[in-house]
């Protein structure tokens, strides 16, 4: 089993309509295992790029949030004349509380981040300003996922408005622009953390619209290590998550509609013989391909990728033409029953067989007005 954090939330947003990755997700799958015995490449991050980005987490968070502080005064708004913050990264409590296990840590940090959090809300003027890695619980699909936004921020001169901040290592240049794709990715992220502030906001009895729909994304500066900051509107976001949500069914619906005879190999340990690990491969492979897939664009940042993919080919679908192909053909599957259909070699016998030969002819006669001749 593998928790379910923000990332693995925020891919309902990347691969909506998906059943089989709504099975593993909901399941809590542990999806690098999972990967391995579908034989599916992992995607590898350079060990440079994971030390550059912790190290750069920590100039931005460590020494009292010093290098945040004056992001969070020009880009937010806050008026800060005394910082007031807290630490409740879990390694933090644990020095401070060595005598106490992995459940009462977390259980101390969930309560210290509604604590705080109920006084941003009740405009206590001793209510802290920013706070590192709060702790909050969500509950998706009848499991409890434990997020943990890098900041909390509360903007007393902003609207009393309580704002996540998200730290990343890629770089902000000319302080005016960044990877669309890895803003994407991390405004879906961030996203998650603000569905569920809200509903902790709500929790605490006030309106949760105290919760900004705008981040704090920081920056590298340039490609130096040195932090710069966008806010960064993510309201489409987190409406499109909270529609997902709301048509999420919970794990015991999903499991109950499955067929008894799908079931999951344990993952067979290190010293197992060649033998035992391809028959869990085996098992694993057929427990998956029974599971009902969406193939389409917003399968790319998948782990399953290349497993859906050699699925989709094989059984000679049109979604792996993308998602505008697949949601133009409807109900026909196959790209040789669409070129049949085109050709003429098939007579439409359905509703959507018809309209797609009756799209395709136009498009062919429109092609024709054009002069661009045809191949068959």
């Amino acid at each position: 089993m593998q928790d379910l954090d923000a990332r693995r939330i925020a891919g309902l947003l990347e691969a909506p309509g998906c059943h089989r990755r709504l099975v593993v997700d909901a399941a809590s799958l542990n999806l690098p295992v999972l990967v391995d015995l579908l034989d599916c490449p992992r995607s590898r991050i350079s060990p440079h790029a994971t030390r550059r980005g912790q190290r750069f987490e920590h100039n931005v968070l460590d020494n009292a949030m010093a290098e945040l502080v004056p992001l969070a005064r020009t880009h937010l708004g806050m008026d800060i004349t005394e910082v007031r913050q807290a630490d409740l990264d879990k390694s933090q409590l644990r020095t401070q509380h060595p005598n106490l296990g992995k459940d009462a840590i977390r259980k101390m940090r969930l309560d210290e981040t509604r604590h705080h959090v109920q006084a941003m809300l009740d405009n206590d003027r001793q209510a802290l300003n920013l706070i590192r890695h709060p702790l909050i619980a969500f509950p998706v699909a009848g499991v409890t996922a434990n997020l943990e936004p890098d900041v909390l921020a509360y903007a007393s001169g902003r609207g009393r408005t309580l704002t996540p901040v998200e730290v990343k290592s890629f770089p902000l240049q000319h302080k005016t622009y960044a990877d669309p794709n890895k803003v994407g990715a991390a405004a879906r992220q961030v996203a998650v953390y603000i569905v569920a502030l809200r509903q902790l906001v709500q929790e605490c009895g006030a309106d949760p619209d105290r919760v900004s729909d705008d981040t704090l994304l920081v920056l590298t500066s340039g490609f130096s290590i040195r932090p710069d900051a966008s806010l960064v509107n993510i309201a489409e976001h987190v409406g499109h998550l909270e529609r997902a949500l709301n048509n999420y069914p919970r794990i015991g619906d999903i499991l109950g509609d499955l067929p008894t005879l799908i079931s999951l190999p344990a993952p067979p340990p290190p010293d197992a013989s060649k033998s035992d690990k391809e028959d869990a491969k085996a098992q694993t492979k057929e427990a998956i391909a029974a599971l009902p897939m969406r193939y389409g664009d917003g399968c790319a940042s998948c782990p399953m990728l290349a497993f859906c993919t050699s699925e989709a080919q094989k059984t000679d679908a049109v979604a792996q033409l993308g998602t505008n192909a697949a949601n133009t053909c409807g109900d026909v599957m196959t790209i040789s029953a669409t070129f049949d259909l085109i050709a003429g070699r098939r007579r439409p016998a359905t509703g959507a067989e018809r309209a797609v030969a009756h799209d395709f002819n136009r498009a062919a006669q429109a092609l024709t007005l054009a002069g661009i001749p045809l191949e068959h």
